[in-house]
């Protein structure tokens, strides 16, 4: 009967897991001062100062190297850094303790440009996916690989999603940007925008319905031409 009643259990959950990965969830703060710090290097690494954070994405793997795009506003080029090692286990190592002296992290940067309707379409679909995230979406699990959207100051991310889901198919738009972008390859990031459309219909179908009409955030994203 016990050994039923777990397999119920085990089913649920992992169906529950299905419908969640439709949904990210809102970024969490820490408590643990090695994160925070962890946080502030990886981000001063990154980021390397750029402050506007309108089209961003932070790709955080448990075991291989961190990167991170973002859109600049003055050159109209996506930028996308990529250290060269783990940025965690460069400063903490294997075993989760601070290293006497941290490894040097190298970062290499790529430059791509990008049509004003990608970059449109791009903006949307993060909307989108940011402003359709939810606390109950947050997964259970270890290791595996974070994915973070900025949109302004609103941050939302996805855990390792599974095959199929919303989520699922917005870390391989982002993995498509990220190789577009090593590869200058604008016409590359241009054939997105139709996955892109596409994404955002799905995340915009699971806004409440109590919010959807004469909503301020949705009114100006479509007021300024987004």
């Amino acid at each position: 009967m016990k050994r039923y009643i777990f397999s119920l259990i085990a089913v649920f959950m992992a169906l529950c897991n299905i419908d969640a990965q439709d949904r990210l969830y809102p970024a969490r703060g820490s408590s643990s001062p090695v994160l925070e710090e962890y946080y502030s290097r990886r981000d001063s690494l990154l980021w390397n100062g750029y402050e506007n954070r309108d089209y961003l994405f932070l790709v955080n793997p448990s075991f291989s190297a961190e990167w991170a795009c973002y859109y600049d506003l003055a050159d109209s080029v996506l930028v996308l850094r990529v250290a060269d090692k783990n940025i965690w286990y460069s400063a903490y190592g294997k075993k989760g303790r601070k290293l006497e002296t941290p490894a040097k992290v190298k970062v290499k940067e790529y430059r791509c440009p990008v049509s004003k309707e990608a970059m449109d379409k791009c903006n949307k679909l993060f909307f989108s996916a940011v402003m359709s995230s939810s606390y109950l979406a947050v997964p259970m699990g270890a290791d595996g690989i974070t994915y973070k959207i900025y949109w302004g100051s609103f941050i939302a991310e996805c855990w390792s999603p599974l095959d199929d889901s919303n989520c699922y198919k917005l870390t391989k738009i982002i993995d498509s940007l990220t190789e577009a972008i090593k590869m200058k390859d604008t016409e590359r990031i241009d054939n997105l925008i139709p996955a892109m459309e596409s994404l955002r219909v799905r995340f915009e179908s699971l806004y409440p319905e109590d919010l959807k009409k004469n909503n301020q955030w949705i009114d100006f994203l479509d007021y300024n031409g987004f």
